[in-house]
């Protein structure tokens, strides 16, 4: 009896460290490792898919960065006039592309790209395949996918995005199954990978597909068992700029993170190495702006001309529109991530450098003039939170979360992917305040009225208030009740 009681006590024990705090490994690393591979291939098939049912949009921003990378190919300079004038638009599918507001005037005469060049640069290589590829493939099989030689270049751009974006999910997965079973690893990182702002984005010509790669890096550096080398993180981190200067303050948030999570390593590296360690990351961001300031005559470059594009204002606005608007929010698309506030809560310490990058992505997005991400498919500003997201999922105790609610948040997510594969032009707003997906549900013009519309109505603030504060309270008591019935575990 006293050799049961105390296996029972055991039992009890363990249950309670469960719901606390996840084990550091969780998860056979031999055998989940091959497992694991497949997710990366099942992102890359079902977003390829997705691909097929809607042709890139050849539309916002993509191409115009496509059009520096042109100018490179062409001209082997940045002046883009000449281009947009020749309409070589028309040769990666944006037959009669004008300069509209993505050019500008530089001092000296010159009519530069108002983008960092970064994405432009990194894209070179694809481009230049897709452009040799393009005149060998056939006229009837082109004709056969309703797609003419440009688009078929851009198509070929689009591919090399969702490599980046595929390899991005799969040092996550390497990193989860540190804390996961390989089985619960695969579905954490489907579930938010395959999200419809996230899939739609994942192969759009955007630098936000880079910024995920970095964040993703640096996730499975600070979390996982990844030998990444700490001076090429540092270098890589140092270049986000590069591909916007936005990305100043998450890669900021990102070296902090390093800092926090890989302490000896820094010991190490900051001896008499110290200065030529951090040069890495700040050497990158210090050239950007000498560069800027010798082509435009000001650190900020074209894009800050006149006035700063973030103010509190705005953010006020954004700031719960960017989650809850019913058009260009996240939560409408994916309202599994109701449940992040809850999950980063009960990952406790551990989660709490996460918070740091996670703050610098979303409080400048949201502050921001365009808070929306423009026009293009929705959730654009916020994919680089993802990877962190999906860590702080993994540092929750997953059994510890709301089962019933789990189960169907997770379900209407599969259910949303599943339509928006088969119809993936919804994504695409249009600033009219409609929500296409819960137009075409049942009684889901309820759920549409239900939230606000920032350019529509002005009293939407109102309402993405309730909608914010109603969510903090749900995550608070959901927390107090899990952490009451743990300790009430481990005392009985």
């Amino acid at each position: 009896m006293r050799k049961s009681g105390r296996i029972l006590g055991l039992r009890r024990v363990l249950r309670s460290e469960l719901l606390t705090s996840p084990p550091a490994i969780l998860a056979d690393t031999d055998t989940a490792g091959p497992r694991l591979f497949l997710v990366p291939i099942v992102i890359f098939l079902v977003s390829w898919g997705l691909m097929t049912h809607g042709k890139p949009s050849v539309t916002g921003d993509g191409p115009h960065y496509l059009m520096v990378t042109q100018s490179l190919v062409a001209d082997g300079d940045l002046d883009v006039a000449n281009n947009y004038a020749a309409d070589e638009g028309r040769l990666f599918g944006a037959d009669g592309l004008g300069p509209g507001h993505f050019m500008q005037a530089t001092p000296d005469g010159r009519h530069l790209p108002v983008h960092d060049i970064g994405l432009s640069i990194l894209v070179l290589p694809a481009y230049r395949v897709a452009r040799a590829v393009a005149p060998l493939v056939p006229a009837p099989v082109l004709k056969r996918f309703r797609m003419p030689p440009g688009l078929f270049v851009y198509s070929v751009v689009c591919l090399f995005m969702l490599l980046i974006t595929c390899l991005a999910w799969w040092f996550v997965a390497r990193a989860l199954r540190e804390y996961l079973s390989g089985g619960m690893v695969a579905l954490v990182v489907l579930v938010i990978a395959l999200a419809p702002p996230l899939i739609a984005n994942g192969s759009a010509v955007f630098p936000e597909v880079l910024a995920l790669l970095v964040v993703a890096l640096v996730v499975a550096k600070c979390y996982g068992r990844e030998k990444l080398p700490l001076p090429m993180l540092l270098f890589a981190i140092g270049c986000l700029p590069w591909f916007h200067r936005k990305f100043v303050a998450v890669a900021a948030g990102l070296l902090v993170l390093l800092v926090l999570q890989n302490r000896d390593d820094w010991r190490r590296h900051l001896g008499r190495r110290s200065i030529e360690v951090l040069s890495l990351a700040v050497l990158p961001t210090a050239l950007l702006l000498v560069w800027t300031y010798w082509i435009w005559g000001s650190l900020g470059g074209p894009l800050t001309e006149g006035h700063v594009p973030l103010s509190l204002s705005t953010f006020i606005i954004g700031g719960p529109g960017i989650f809850f608007d019913r058009e260009f929010g996240v939560v409408p698309w994916a309202p599994a991530i109701l449940l992040l506030p809850l999950a980063w809560a009960l990952a406790g310490k551990r989660g709490l450098p996460l918070l740091v990058p996670a703050l610098l992505i979303y409080v400048p997005n949201a502050a921001h003039d365009q808070w929306w991400g423009g026009w293009g498919p929705v959730g654009r500003f916020l994919v680089p939170e993802a990877p962190l997201a999906a860590l702080a999922v993994a540092l929750a105790p997953v059994s510890a979360l709301p089962r019933t609610l789990l189960r169907f948040l997770v379900c209407c997510q599969v259910l949303m992917t599943a339509w928006v594969w088969q119809h993936p032009r919804v994504l695409w707003n249009f600033g009219d305040g409609h929500n296409r997906l819960l137009e075409s549900l049942p009684y889901g013009h309820l759920l549409q009225h239900a939230l606000p519309s920032y350019p529509t109505d002005p009293a939407a603030w109102m309402v993405g208030c309730l909608w914010l504060a109603a969510t903090a309270v749900g995550s608070v008591v959901a927390f107090r009740r899990i952490k009451r019935h743990s300790s009430m575990r481990v005392s009985g």
